[in-house]
Parts: structure tokens; sequence; C-alpha cells
């Protein structure tokens, strides 16, 4: 074998360790991108699997706080003397009957029932009871009661939870409102996220 055979043979030879060196690059580089994929798209099934279980349990909270607010309204509302005793035209009957009312709203609040606020007026007699939570400054309280009581003043409405921001507090609210009397109960936008945070989060892994 002359010498110009022997340049060639080892050119070849370089040739094809650098091809073959190539090919597994490509391959090593191939399955580090298989790797990545697989594991973005796992981590994407797990994020959309824990946000999923979120709203699950963001919606249960809610459907619990709406019915516990339906429970107590009707508790006040319905079947209750003291409820249309209110409006009699005896002073005596309705000082009797604001005494109870004002009972009955503070039972809710005092068992730390995540209410920020339960109102009644009586716009004839310009009556408003409340029992608000603790941390309810006088200035958003008086807002809720002037509230409650303009609604009272326009007569009926239909009773449909809806929201309200006063003094800059946002409210998940509901209100009955017939024959110039109005009750309302008031929860706030914070009041309910942080019962959502404090919720057990364990339930979403």
């Amino acid at each position: 074998m002359n010498k110009r055979e022997k340049m060639m043979e080892k050119k070849s030879f370089i040739s094809v360790t650098v091809i073959m060196l190539l090919i597994q690059m490509f391959f090593l580089i191939l399955t580090m991108l298989i790797f990545l994929y697989s594991s973005y798209k796992a981590g994407d099934d797990e994020r959309k699997r824990m946000m999923e279980n979120f709203f699950q349990i963001y919606n249960h909270q809610l459907e619990n706080k709406i019915e516990n607010g339906d429970h107590i309204l009707q508790r006040i509302i319905y079947n209750n003397p003291e409820y249309d005793m209110i409006k009699s035209k005896n002073e005596a009957e309705r000082y009797h009957a604001s005494v109870s009312l004002k009972k009955l709203l503070q039972e809710p609040i005092a068992n730390k029932m995540d209410i920020d606020a339960l109102v009644i007026a009586e716009a004839e007699n310009e009556i408003c009871l409340d029992a608000v939570a603790e941390g309810v400054l006088s200035k958003q309280r008086d807002l809720l009661r002037s509230f409650v009581l303009e609604c009272a003043r326009e007569g009926n409405a239909k009773a449909v939870w809806n929201y309200k921001e006063l003094g800059r507090i946002t409210y998940i609210y509901k209100m009955y409102v017939w024959n110039k009397k109005a009750t309302g109960i008031f929860i706030s936008a914070d009041n309910f996220m942080n019962t959502i945070e404090n919720s057990n989060l364990q339930e979403m892994t």
C-alpha cells in the first residue's frame, strides 16, 4: 500500500468516525428533547389537574356559603311573628319585635359563620337592626345599614344573590325586600377568599 492510499484510508476512517459521532450526538439530543417534552407534558397535566381540583373546592365553598346564607335568611323571615310585628302600629310591639330580631341576627355572627353582616330595615318607621362581625368598622356598618334601608324604601325586589361595592369593599349578598321591609345577608369577598385559602387544600393533591 503506497503513501497515497494510506492517506486516503486515514481520511476515510476520520470521516466515518465524525459521522458516527454526529449520529450519536443527534440521538442524544433527540433523547433529551423527548425527555424534556415528556416532563413538561406530565407537569402540564398535573397543573391542569390541580387547577380543576381548586375550582371544584372553590365552587363547593361558594355553594356552602350560599346555602348557609339562604337558611339564615329563611329562619329570620318565614314563620316569624316578630318579623311581621316590626311593622305594627303599636310602639311597644315594635320594640318587643326589635329586641327579639336583634338577638336572632346576633346568633349566626356569634357562631363565627363567616358572615360580615345581617341587617333588617323597615321603611315606614325608619327601623334598622343589624349584627356585624368583629372587624367591621362603624363607617362600613353605616353604609350597610343605609343600603338596606334604601332598598326597604323602594318597596319590593326579587331575592337573588348579587354583589355590591360599599366603601371600596365588595360584598356577596342576598336581600329579601317586601312591603317596605328589607333583610339582607352580606359576605365580603375578602372573607370568602380567606375561607378558600384556609380550606384543606390537600384535597387538590
